[in-house]
């Protein structure tokens, strides 16, 4: 889901070019080279963990042995990291690789994006979002580096979802992670754009007193034109589809390129069977927010005879 090419896939947490099959003499060569000079245990390290078959064993080894001066200290985390991930130990590989990345708002969301495309549980997801939530309090992550944050922990949690429980523990791991009592207009808007994808996970799970406490909250933090789709959807899911059809409409003349609240507005609509208004949303929804353009292509196309009826 993310741009790949951006994430630094040497960590070995996006996906690395075709694999390639490891020649033993070259490989022996390499781990004598680090052997002799330290400085060369990275090389070593990456051509151990990047062939067929993988060795962290022998990335370790290597990288016990490089220097530890600042110049070389990130990329020996790098590759220390992965040797970690490979061998299960998380925790660590986090560690290290929070010592590759630093303080950068860059460098910190590439580390979350990369960790979560590595992620094969929600603990992992949880790991990524706290990395992603850090880097909005840096001091190099001005308003829009914020604004892109909160998207990309949106696009997380929205769509498609694969579990409503995951959604609500994602999102609760994401809230948790903020600072309270800030006045930040983008702080605040975006907590809201989640507490109001929290809200929706506890009705889908039948919460709804706490799903309707969850999206009061969020419209008193900031109403924001997504926490406004999320409430035409209660409201037609309260039994009342003339306001919901109301307030779907607004969110979708209303939404620009928030492609989260044209994706939640069309799809109220299509339950409400005004069909050709959704299409409309979806249409919107490709041509304006990349990250949805596939989901919202899909739906566009199992609608295709809509338009035609």
């Amino acid at each position: 889901p993310f741009y790949l090419s951006e994430i630094t896939w040497a960590l070995g947490l996006a996906s690395p070019p075709p694999p390639v099959i490891r020649d033993q003499d070259l490989r022996a060569a390499l781990e004598g080279r680090a052997l002799r000079n330290g400085s060369a245990g990275p090389m070593a390290a990456s051509y151990a963990l990047l062939t067929t078959p993988m060795d962290p064993t022998t990335a370790e080894r290597v990288l016990a042995l490089a220097p530890r001066e600042e110049a070389d200290r990130a990329v020996a985390a790098l590759w220390r990291g992965r040797a970690a991930w490979a061998r299960g130990l998380k925790t660590e590989a986090v560690r290290q690789w929070e010592v590759a990345v630093g303080d950068s708002a860059a460098h910190r969301k590439r580390f979350a994006e990369g960790l979560y495309v590595a992620s094969h549980g929600p603990e992992d997801v949880l790991v990524a979002a706290d990395a992603a939530v850090a880097l909005i309090y840096l001091s190099d992550c001005h308003q829009a580096c914020q604004t892109d944050t909160f998207e990309m922990l949106r696009y997380w949690i929205g769509w498609p979802a694969r579990s409503e429980k995951i959604v609500v523990e994602l999102c609760n791991g994401i809230l948790d992670s903020m600072r309270q009592g800030q006045q930040d207009q983008a702080l605040d808007g975006g907590a809201a754009n989640v507490l109001a994808r929290r809200a929706l996970a506890l009705l889908s799970l039948r919460r709804v007193a706490d799903a309707e406490a969850t999206l009061d909250r969020a419209e008193d933090l900031q109403n924001t034109v997504y926490v406004r789709a999320v409430r035409a959807y209660f409201s037609l899911r309260a039994g009342r589809p003339d306001t919901a059809h109301t307030e779907a409409l607004a969110a979708m003349h209303q939404a620009g390129s928030d492609g989260h609240a044209l994706m939640m507005a069309a799809h109220t609509l299509a339950e409400l069977g005004d069909r050709a208004e959704a299409r409309r949303a979806w249409t919107w929804t490709i041509q304006r927010a990349p990250r949805l353009a596939g989901s919202a292509q899909g739906l566009l196309e199992a609608h295709a005879d809509d338009g035609k009826n």
